[in-house]
């Protein structure tokens, strides 16, 4: 599988790529100006580089549409479908965490979500989803402040909010 990842800053891709096989990487100083790359195993609470930032802004700043209800009827549809169509109607890519989620057996491939005829935000959808199938869903930014969503597992995304929990909006 392929990742697209044109546009987003260096340490941001290189996180996503490494996350996909259970690895990430800690810049390491080696003299004033040069740093090595220490890549090792590890998640969300291994403090390495991260997959992404909080946004420094509010998301109803930066992205009114997450919270804006919209008219929604779903029976029996692929977590990875219901993502992929939030993610072009919020105009962002989406990633996901492949080695984390294989290590807890989700395969967003074939999780399929149900839900009635109802108006919901795409923040509160994700929340429901990410609820019933313990993943974990959020909107990032990359060191330039390029957007994206991150799927990973509710555990990891707890290690995330925790691990930057002091850093202000």
């Amino acid at each position: 599988e392929t990742i697209e990842l044109q546009g987003f800053t260096k340490g941001s891709a290189i996180a996503i790529i490494l996350a996909q096989y259970g690895l990430g990487f800690r810049p390491k100083f080696v003299a004033p100006g040069h740093y090595d790359l220490e890549i090792d195993r590890g998640n969300e609470a291994s403090h390495l580089w991260p997959i992404g930032w909080k946004p420094e802004q509010s998301f109803s700043e930066i992205l009114p549409a997450y919270f804006r209800a919209i008219p929604l009827d779903v029976e029996d549809v692929e977590v990875n479908a219901l993502v992929s169509a939030i993610a072009d109607k919020l105009g962002i890519p989406y990633f996901s965490s492949a080695s984390v989620l294989a290590s807890k057996n989700l395969d967003i491939q074939s999780l399929k979500y149900t839900r009635k005829q109802d108006r919901i935000s795409p923040a509160r959808l994700l929340t429901s989803v990410g609820d019933k199938f313990e993943l974990g869903f959020d909107i990032r930014v990359d060191e330039a402040g390029k957007m994206f969503l991150w799927i990973t597992t509710a555990e990891d995304t707890r290690s995330f909010r925790h691990r930057f929990a002091h850093v202000g909006q």
